[in-house]
């Protein structure tokens, strides 16, 4: 039972906005820290779908919880909300009021800025929480392509995806605006367009907005009304190995979320931009759906956990010792820096950026980091659990040493009550391959690593500190609460 929750369920004939917002839109008890509301209904969810995204966009101080799929069999089906705690309403209703204004007029006044993205998951939503400063002075729209163009990159779709939607990013997401796009990015087919892999500011979040090309000009663009800012995301305690010999020796200190310390920036990066569209969000149900009943034993969703994502795939040489590699590819300058030294695989000279993708500059490598340091991480995080659920860009590899972890128990005739129960997410091929079913596998990952109560990664990896940031978002039943970390880098 949550702290302070209040639970309301209600039955509706015929979800539309307006029944929406005859449930959703009224003036709770606002004592209640945790309000949950349950929605049951015998319409599929393609019926009130469209609606229902209408409904909540301008509305993010409401997060979806559940959401039936399309393939639900059910007679009954249920959605469940989760509002945020009264003392950060304002935040959001301040941001809705910002990017969704009631009168389209407003659009006109006010310039837009547009980032366009793409890479990986991990850099490219690090590129958006870096540009937070924009936020506060500007509509913000998130962009993945800006033409209709093929040869468009996209990093999180294919281009069979969603093919009538020109911005890729509605394909799994909620418009962050309901103002209109400029048409010069609308209609971009020349250079003078805002580039795919830059950003840029706009006159007017309307048609007929132009890019401000004269940096003086873009200057004097006059902030947003500023909000309070007097909240912080409530610090995690982190754990770091002193030595990657004896990972499970910790030391205790208290962090912020990376880039996540400041509520609104949190907020608006994790609760307004990337909230799920109703398909893309039955999509993720599903995988969720199928993985926790497919598990022996299940992975239940009030299990208790510790949350581990691997970052190794293109950060490890097969077959190479990565510790005794980085100590022979590793020198320390005459100013007491270390830098790279020697060649790459391919006999050229090592460059710093695969210096460091190897993860030389840290105590512990990518590749140096074996199932056991995960392992006994989670255990100085929680000493009692035995659940780990285990995300990876490796799933080879991850599975090997699952494998070698349990024969090696079973050969010992360790106590089962000591072993753990590894659980990792379904990941389809191509999973780091841009596709559609790769961002469904990612965000499901995330949705099902939210119940645990710690997490244990390498904050070197940016897919890793997005995952935390999600996680200190809303993990464990509760908003804007990092989780204990245990950062395997050292």
């Amino acid at each position: 039972i949550l702290p302070g929750c209040k639970f309301i369920s209600v039955r509706l004939t015929r979800i539309d906005k307006s029944s929406l917002s005859k449930i959703l839109d009224n003036d709770f008890d606002n004592s209640a820290k945790n309000l949950i509301v349950e929605i049951k209904t015998e319409q599929s969810i393609s019926e009130f779908a469209h609606d229902f995204d209408n409904f909540l966009a301008p509305r993010p101080w409401w997060m979806v919880r559940e959401q039936p799929f399309s393939s639900s069999i059910n007679i009954d089906q249920s959605i469940v909300l989760h509002r945020l705690p009264a003392e950060f309403l304002e935040y959001s209703k301040s941001i809705a009021d910002i990017n969704f204004p009631q009168e389209m007029k407003s659009c006109e006044n006010r310039p837009v800025f547009v980032s366009a993205q793409t890479g990986t998951w991990g850099n490219g939503l690090l590129n958006m929480q870096g540009q937070y400063n924009h936020y506060s002075r500007a509509i913000f729209i998130p962009l993945t392509t800006r033409t209709l163009d093929k040869n468009d990159k996209v990093f999180l779709a294919d281009e069979n995806a969603c093919p009538h939607i020109i911005n890729k990013w509605e394909c799994l997401f909620l418009p962050s605006t309901t103002c209109p796009w400029p048409d010069v990015v609308k209609k971009c087919h020349s250079e003078d367009c805002v580039p795919i892999d830059d950003r840029g500011y706009l006159s007017s979040a309307s048609a007929k907005g132009v890019i401000i090309k004269d940096e003086e000009l873009r200057n004097k663009i006059s902030p947003l009304p500023q909000l309070k800012r007097d909240k912080t995301v409530s610090p995690a305690v982190m754990y770091q190995s002193k030595h990657p010999d004896s990972i499970i020796t910790a030391q205790t200190s208290f962090t912020q979320a990376r880039g996540g310390g400041d509520v609104l920036e949190s907020h608006f990066l994790y609760g307004v931009v990337t909230r799920f569209n109703a398909h893309f969000r039955g999509l993720v149900q599903e995988v969720i759906n199928e993985f926790r009943v497919s598990r022996t034993p299940m992975f239940h969703p009030n299990m208790s956990c510790v949350a581990i994502h691997v970052r190794r795939d293109d950060r490890a040489l097969p077959g190479v010792d990565m510790m005794e590699w980085c100590r022979n590819h590793t020198i320390v300058d005459s100013n007491g820096q270390m830098k790279q030294t020697g060649l790459w695989v391919d006999g050229s000279d090592l460059s710093d950026g695969q210096w460091m993708d190897m993860g030389c500059n840290k105590k512990l490598p990518y590749g140096a980091a074996s199932l056991e340091h995960f392992l006994n991480a989670s255990r100085v995080l929680i000493p009692h659990n035995r659940n780990v659920f285990m995300m990876t860009d490796d799933p080879k590899w991850l599975r090997t040493e699952i494998k070698k972890y349990y024969s090696q128990r079973r050969a010992q005739h360790q106590h089962s009550a000591d072993t753990m129960h590894i659980f990792t997410p379904p990941i389809r091929p191509n999973h780091r391959g841009g596709t559609y079913n790769s961002s469904v596998d990612f965000w499901a990952s995330i949705s099902m690593a939210r119940q645990c109560q710690a997490v244990v990664g390498h904050l070197g990896s940016a897919a890793f500190v997005v995952i935390y940031n999600n996680l200190c978002y809303f993990h464990d039943n509760q908003f804007f609460n990092c989780p204990p970390l245990y950062n395997i880098a050292g």
